[in-house]
């Protein structure tokens, strides 16, 4: 088994808004030649900080063993936050709609290059109307083991064709 190592202090996730629109800001990001992580989701659509720190941590997984669909960390990030092999699908399920309400998720240096287009950072706080609404939209229930379900899910999504 792969060790996965991981540094929170290392990692951003915030409510934010954009100074430009959400396709300028994922192709500058596509362009950081840091070795960090930049992904963008819907707040709405995003259960709380383990469901992304979960879908960072399987992507990192996957690309360790090789298993990963996508090129880079931060789309299989996305797939797996969506719990699905396609793109185009987890872009509709938890991709950022609007550049004035993103969450940000950041790793390293790409954070500091991500900062100088956030108009505005707060900290990501859903609601427990907010989190049942986003579990609800990805198949899942709520409870006390809501983020057992949703690690089960983004894995057994890999099983699926």
């Amino acid at each position: 088994m792969n060790n996965i190592s991981l540094n929170v202090a290392d990692i951003v996730i915030k409510r934010a808004s954009l100074t430009i629109s959400l396709d300028d800001f994922l192709n500058i990001s596509k362009k950081d030649k840091t070795k960090g992580v930049v992904q963008l989701f819907d707040p709405g659509r995003v259960v709380d900080e383990n469901h992304v720190l979960g879908a960072y941590l399987n992507a990192k997984l996957s690309f360790a063993e090789g298993s990963n669909i996508a090129k880079s960390i931060s789309t299989e990030m996305l797939l797996f936050a969506a719990m699905t092999r396609q793109v185009k699908a987890a872009i509709e399920r938890v991709g950022a709609r609007n550049p004035d309400d993103v969450l940000l998720f950041a790793t390293g240096a790409a954070y500091s290059n991500a900062r100088k287009h956030i108009r505005r950072e707060r900290v990501f706080k859903p609601s427990r109307d907010q989190k049942a609404s986003a579990a609800r939209r990805l198949g899942i229930g709520t409870g006390k083991d809501t983020d057992a379900m949703l690690l089960s899910r983004m894995v057994s999504s890999r099983l699926a064709d």
